[in-house]
C-alpha cells in the first residue's frame, strides 16, 4: 500500500511588515506572562518621577534668582519641605494601591468616594498630564543632550520627533518588551547620578570640591533685586514640586505587575520615592555648594558635572547622556499609564469604546497612539494637570476614611447588620474592579444587581432599583 505523504508547507511566505516591526501576536491566554517584575516596573512607571530630579532643583533656583544669588540658601529648606510632602504622597498612594488593587489611581478613588464629576475632573487632569509629559520630557531631554553636543542644536525638533516614533513603536510591541528596552537607560542614569553624588561627597569631605567659575556659565539668567518675601518662597516651592510629577503612575498601573500585584506595586513605589528623595536632596545640596546658576543655555546638571568631573571629561558626557536619556524615558510613563486610564474612562462611557480594545500584542493600541498625535504646545498646563489629580486623590481618600469611620460606628450600634451593609457596599462597587475591556453601560455602572444574601447573619437583603 503506497504511503500518503502529508502536504508540505510552502517554502516562501509573504513578508508581513507589521509583524516585523511590532512582533508576532500574543495569545490572550499568555497575558499573565506579560506581567513585569519590580525591577522592570521601576523603569517603566518611575522614569517620569526620577527624571524630575534633573530639573526640579533648577526650577527652584530660577525663581529664587529674582531675589539675588544670596536667596539660593533657602533652596535647601524648600527641598526638605518638598521631600516631606513626597513622603506624605507616598504613604497616600500606598493606601490607594492596597485599597484598589485593579489600578485607576485618583480616577477610581474619586469616583467611588466623591462621584462622577470630581472623578472626571481628576481623570481628565491626569490624561492631560500624561499627554504633556511626552512633550515636556522629550523637549527637556533633547535640550539636555544638546547642551553638551552643540551640533544638535539645529536638529532638536527632528531628534524629538524621531524619539517619539521609536518610543511609540517599542510600546506597541508590548509592556514586557518595552520595559526591558527602557530599563537600560533608566538604570544607566541612576548609576551615573549616584556616582556623581558619591564623588562629589568625597571631594567635599576632602576639600577638593571646586565651585563653578561664574564667568564660565553662558547666558545666565539676570539676577533680580526683589525681596525674598512669602510669595516668592511659595512660588519657589511650587516650582520645586515638579519633583513630585509622576509619583501617581504606579498606582495607575498596578495590573502590570506580577502577583501579588498590590504588594509588588507598593514595594516599587517605596523604592522609587526613596531614590527620588536621595537624588533630589543630593542635587540640591550639590548645586548650592558649587554655586550653580540658572542659565538659558546650560542646565544646572551640566554645571554640577563640570564642577565634579571637569569640563570635557568622559564622566561629564556620561552624566549629560544619562540625564538626557532619563528625560526622554520619562515620556514612557505616559505610554504605560495613559492607555490604562483611558481604557477606564472608555469603559465608563466617557471616551470612545476603541480605547478599551487590545491589539495583537495585548496592549491598548489606541491609547498608545493617542498621545503620539496630540498637539504638545500646551505645556503650560503640565503642572496644573498633575497637581489637580493629586488634590482629588487626597480629597477622595479623606471621604473614604470618613465613610469607613461611619461604617464602624454603625457596626458598633447594629452588629447584626454590619456585615450585610459592608457586603452590599462591596457588591455595589464590584463592577469598578472589572477589566476596562468589559462592556459596561450606564446601568452597569450604577450596579443594577446587588448581592442579596448576607453571608454572616443570614439576613435576606432585597435588591434595590438603580438610581439612574
Amino acid at each position: 500500500m503506497a504511503s500518503v505523504n502529508p502536504p508540505q508547507p510552502t517554502s516562501t511566505q509573504g513578508f508581513n511588515l507589521g509583524r516585523a516591526v511590532f512582533g508576532e501576536p500574543i495569545a490572550t491566554r499568555d497575558l499573565p506572562h506579560q506581567a513585569i517584575s519590580n525591577f522592570i516596573g521601576l523603569a517603566v512607571f518611575a522614569s517620569d518621577a526620577l527624571s524630575s530630579t534633573a530639573y526640579a532643583t533648577e526650577q527652584i533656583l530660577v525663581v529664587l534668582v529674582a531675589a539675588g544669588s544670596g536667596a539660593f540658601s533657602v533652596a535647601i529648606p524648600i527641598a526638605l519641605a518638598i521631600a516631606a510632602l513626597l513622603i506624605i504622597l507616598t504613604l497616600s498612594y500606598r493606601q490607594t494601591i492596597h485599597a484598589y488593587p485593579n489600578g485607576g489611581g485618583a480616577y477610581i478613588v474619586a469616583r467611588d468616594n466623591l462621584g462622577e464629576l470630581p472623578a472626571q475632573i481628576a481623570g481628565a487632569a491626569l490624561l492631560t498630564d500624561y499627554v504633556l509629559t511626552v512633550a515636556v520630557s522629550i523637549a527637556s531631554g533633547v535640550a539636555q543632550i544638546a547642551s553638551g553636543f552643540h551640533g544638535l542644536q539645529d536638529y532638536r525638533v527632528e531628534f524629538a520627533v524621531a524619539v517619539i516614533i521609536v518610543m511609540t513603536v517599542v510600546n506597541l510591541r508590548g509592556v514586557k518588551e518595552s520595559g526591558r528596552v527602557f530599563a537600560v537607560p533608566t538604570y544607566f542614569f541612576l548609576i551615573a547620578a549616584f556616582i556623581m553624588l558619591i564623588v562629589a561627597s568625597y571631594q567635599y569631605l576632602t576639600g577638593h570640591l571646586v565651585p563653578v567659575v561664574m564667568s564660565s556659565i553662558p547666558d545666565q539668567i539676570p539676577i533680580g533685586m526683589e525681596s525674598l518675601g512669602l510669595f516668592l518662597l511659595l512660588r519657589a516651592f511650587s516650582s520645586g514640586c515638579t519633583a513630585l510629577t509622576g509619583v501617581e503612575a504606579i498606582s495607575n498601573g498596578i495590573t502590570a505587575f506580577k502577583d501579588p500585584k498590590s504588594n509588588n506595586a507598593a514595594i516599587t513605589l517605596t523604592w522609587m520615592s526613596g531614590i527620588l528623595i536621595i537624588l533630589f536632596m543630593g542635587f540640591t545640596l550639590l548645586a548650592r555648594y558649587v554655586n550653580a546658576m540658572p542659565s538659558y543655555s546650560e542646565t544646572v546638571i551640566s554645571q554640577m558635572a563640570r564642577a565634579v568631573f571637569g569640563n570635557g571629561s568622559p564622566m561629564y558626557f556620561i552624566i549629560l547622556i544619562g540625564t538626557g536619556l532619563i528625560l526622554l524615558m520619562a515620556a514612557n510613563t505616559s505610554y504605560a499609564d495613559f492607555p490604562r486610564l483611558a481604557a477606564l474612562h472608555a469603559g465608563d462611557g466617557f471616551l470612545p469604546r476603541q480605547f478599551t480594545f487590545k491589539g495583537a500584542r495585548l496592549v491598548f493600541n489606541w491609547g498608545i497612539l493617542d498621545p503620539t498625535v496630540r498637539d504638545w504646545r500646551l505645556s503650560q498646563l503640565y503642572h496644573v494637570a498633575n497637581r489637580n489629580g493629586c488634590a482629588y486623590l487626597e480629597a477622595a481618600q479623606y471621604e473614604a476614611r470618613r465613610r469607613n469611620q461611619d461604617r464602624v460606628d454603625h457596626a458598633s450600634l447594629y452588629p447584626h447588620m454590619a456585615a450585610s451593609d459592608h457586603d452590599q457596599r462591596d457588591r455595589r462597587n464590584c463592577h469598578r474592579d472589572r477589566d476596562a475591556g468589559v462592556h459596561r453601560d450606564k446601568i452597569h455602572r450604577r450596579c443594577l444587581v446587588r448581592h442579596a444574601v448576607d453571608s454572616v447573619s443570614g439576613v435576606r437583603i432585597l435588591p434595590h432599583s438603580p438610581s439612574l
